[in-house]
């Protein structure tokens, strides 16, 4: 995938975008609920059924196509996540169930 963008200076440049595979639902590995999001910080958490706690961005909000107002409080979820050093674990792929 590729595209271009309009510098200030009025040169146009050539960029290339990564390829997204995303994660079919029946692959997602943890099962849980929002516990919040807010659109406008857009960030929140979900907590797995046995109450772990999990950081979502945006940004995955977006890439996995939902929309903020359909992450209320209590609606279940079937995600991934990841731990990265030196931080708590972090939503990676999310689907709604």
């Amino acid at each position: 995938m590729s595209g271009h963008t309009q510098r200030a200076n009025g040169r146009t440049e050539q960029f290339h975008r990564p390829k997204v595979v995303l994660m079919p639902i029946e692959d997602m590995t943890h099962v849980g609920a929002v516990k919040w999001y807010e659109d406008g910080k857009r960030f929140g958490f979900v907590t797995s059924e046995d109450g772990q706690d999990a950081f979502l961005h945006g940004s995955v909000v977006r890439l996995y196509g939902l929309r903020p107002e359909w992450l209320m409080k209590g609606v279940r979820v079937s995600y991934c996540i990841e731990t990265p050093v030196g931080r708590g674990p972090e939503v990676t792929a999310i689907a709604l169930r």
